[in-house]
């Protein structure tokens, strides 16, 4: 027996939680000794099958986090949007094309400005050249306003609610015009 100084009440609250602890220490070695005495691959298997019992359990106690369809629409977030598709759409274009004049050149395929040029006026009516002038046309004014829009920022102007409001509006309505004015 040993004393750690304290009272006759503490040192027997000592032994009787060591005496449990004992008994949760042989009751462990017991299941431990069941469950070594399963073949290493039955042991994983029961774990791997205990694990996604838990995993499941615990996946069905979470809630279900919101999604867009919860939020207000808000300029802010269609105006980010857009700006990131206009870019990854005229980016794409600008890519294809320049990569097919590289490997042109490179293995002589012979394609020239005036070939794209023919083939575009060929392959497409003229309704569908003008809906695609536009688009590229509105895709570009709108990058570029919005653009503009972002160097306003940069220089620490315009970062207020209302400031950012007025400058997507006003960014809409200058591509709205330089869109129109490209188009034609």
């Amino acid at each position: 027996m040993f004393k750690l100084g304290l009272n006759k009440s503490a040192n027997f609250m000592l032994l009787k939680n060591t005496a449990a602890s004992k008994s949760l220490f042989l009751n462990r070695s017991i299941v431990n000794k069941r469950l070594f005495s399963i073949s290493k691959s039955a042991r994983n298997k029961i774990t791997t099958q205990a694990e996604d019992t838990l995993l499941s359990k615990q996946r069905g106690n979470r809630p279900i986090s919101p999604h867009l369809t919860i939020y207000q629409p808000q300029l802010t977030w269609y105006l980010s949007s857009l700006h990131r598709l206009t870019a990854v759409f005229l980016g794409a274009t600008f890519y294809v094309v320049t990569i097919s004049f590289g490997l042109s050149a490179l293995l002589g395929l012979g394609l020239t400005a005036d070939n794209l040029s023919n083939w575009y006026h060929n392959k497409f009516s003229p309704t569908s050249q003008s809906v695609i002038k536009a688009l590229y046309s509105y895709m570009f004014a709108l990058q570029f306003t919005l653009s503009v829009r972002h160097f306003v920022w940069d220089m620490g102007k315009e970062l207020s609610l209302k400031g950012v409001y007025r400058t997507g509006y006003g960014a809409l309505a200058l591509s709205a015009v330089l869109g129109t004015y490209l188009w034609w």
